[in-house]
């Protein structure tokens, strides 16, 4: 008999808004060891946004820090996580994410437009929530 884990991704910038979202996944799912969390944080401006590259590759490193950080947390914490860091437009981003992982949850903040990042993740949670062939917990 094939067992397979169940799947949850969760977007995550390490704002404060990202933060709640971690959270409530952890309340979600509880203590569940099997639980598979992808979590993605996705730098939306990169190649679209008037940066330098300078100040791309600073973005991108914050970002990957703060990914790593929240995967080591989680991990301490008995999930299986992984994180993936990624730049492009979020909704489709997002979306490719979850035809290709099939997960059974995705969780997004809605935010309070204090970043470019979650102002992008905010304007595209009425599309997930849409689109998205799982359910999408949108957390506020």
């Amino acid at each position: 008999m094939i067992q397979t884990s169940e799947k949850v991704i969760l977007a995550y910038d390490g704002t404060p808004e990202s933060e709640k979202a971690a959270i409530r996944t952890r309340e979600v799912l509880g203590a569940h060891p099997d639980e598979e969390l992808i979590v993605v944080t996705i730098v939306p401006c990169v190649g679209e946004c008037e940066h330098t590259d300078e100040q791309i590759s600073e973005q991108m490193a914050e970002a990957k820090e703060a990914l790593k950080k929240k995967v080591k947390e989680l991990t301490h914490l008995g999930y299986k996580a992984q994180g993936v860091v990624t730049e492009g437009d979020v909704v489709e981003i997002l979306l490719n994410m979850v035809e290709y992982h099939q997960p059974k949850m995705l969780v997004i903040a809605r935010a309070d437009y204090e970043s470019y990042s979650q102002h992008a993740i905010d304007s595209a949670a009425d599309e997930l929530s849409r689109k998205a062939a799982c359910p999408v917990l949108i957390v506020t």
